[in-house]
């Protein structure tokens, strides 16, 4: 799917986001694909911003800088640099550092970009690991500082029974209300960035945060998949991407029953062509529970300020998307990258 073998078209939204191919350049770089991967490295080095950052693009209306697909490329061109010791690839990175550095709002408080500043936790643990990267290369000390400051303000905000919430309490734009909810698939990319972020676990606060969060993410995973009746970030509901960092926080753990579940799932939901798809159908069992959780458990899952109307809007949400997901389910690119990301994450952090 490679167009001009350096970069991908997405299927559905025709559109073609610097992400997934920085993802898919340093997994093809770790399997030994050096020339696809310097390609694909070459190509996200031109389309980088003058201020050093990346474009997220989700659709065609969606494009702005951001701190999250800034802090993902950073770190993958900087393992690009250790595998293909292309010093342009160094630079790139130290560019995208210095835009990162703009965007602590506060201490560890990463803002995604001018245009959306909500303290959204899974931002702060990107950071930390890019930051952790540029730490390993250059020894500089202020990015083990930036690093540890970023997982901080995560797991400040760690609920009791170990999850991570989306955002913190903080109300701020673009969102209506605050998100401060848990939710499997950014719970579970939140703590594979916060490993990666600190592989040894010598901050003393991630190494107690990290168990407890092992604990939430086991008990989410039922009847051989995620339980997404207990997620209530509507768009994240069913996402691919959340099994490929679920098994690699499980292969971190040694928890090798739960490993094999959750290898068995990704081989099952995976295509013919090798590809996953954007969610996997919702079972009719997960749709009525997720349901009943608004009506019945509404006040113990989100803000005291959602109404009735907005319990509503979120039921009539929930089904419309369960309805489309299971009619016509959907390639993706962007979250097929992520997976392979995390498997080679598995072979070469977790077995060197």
């Amino acid at each position: 799917m490679l167009h001009d073998k350096s970069y991908f078209i997405d299927p559905i939204y025709n559109v073609v986001d610097p992400r997934p191919v920085a993802e898919f350049a340093k997994s093809a770089a770790r399997l030994g694909e050096l020339n696809v991967a310097k390609k694909c490295f070459d190509w996200i080095i031109s389309v980088q911003n003058k201020d050093g950052s990346w474009n997220e693009i989700l659709t065609t209306e969606f494009s702005q800088e951001s701190c999250v697909a800034t802090g993902v490329i950073g770190r993958m061109l900087l393992i690009g640099y250790e595998l293909l010791h292309k010093k342009s690839y160094l630079r790139s990175a130290l560019k995208a550092a210095k835009y990162i550095h703009t965007k602590e709002f506060l201490p560890g408080y990463y803002i995604k970009s001018y245009l959306h500043y909500s303290d959204v936790l899974n931002v702060n643990a990107t950071v930390a690991t890019f930051l952790q990267k540029a730490y390993e290369i250059t020894r500089e000390k202020k990015f083990a500082k930036a690093r540890d400051r970023a997982i901080f303000n995560v797991i400040k905000y760690q609920f009791k029974d170990g999850a991570y919430p989306y955002a913190s309490r903080i109300n701020t734009y673009p969102y209506e209300n605050h998100l401060n909810f848990r939710d499997a698939h950014y719970h579970a990319l939140t703590l594979y960035f916060l490993l990666l972020a600190d592989p040894y676990l010598s901050n003393k606060f991630l190494s107690l945060s990290y168990k407890k969060s092992i604990a939430w993410l086991k008990d989410s995973y039922r009847f051989g998949k995620l339980d997404w009746s207990k997620d209530e970030h509507i768009f994240s509901i069913g996402v691919t991407g959340a099994y490929g960092y679920a098994l690699f926080c499980a292969e971190f753990a040694k928890d090798s029953i739960l490993s094999e579940k959750i290898e068995r799932h990704i081989s099952k939901i995976q295509r013919r062509d090798g590809l996953y798809n954007r969610y996997e159908k919702p079972t009719i069992i997960e749709t009525v529970k997720s349901v009943m959780r608004e009506v019945i458990d509404f006040d113990s899952i989100a803000p005291k300020n959602f109404g009735f109307a907005t319990k509503l809007l979120r039921i009539r949400q929930k089904l419309s998307r369960n309805l489309k997901v299971r009619k016509k389910p959907q390639i993706s690119v962007y979250y097929s990258a992520q997976i392979l990301d995390c498997l080679t994450e598995i072979n070469y952090v977790l077995n060197k």
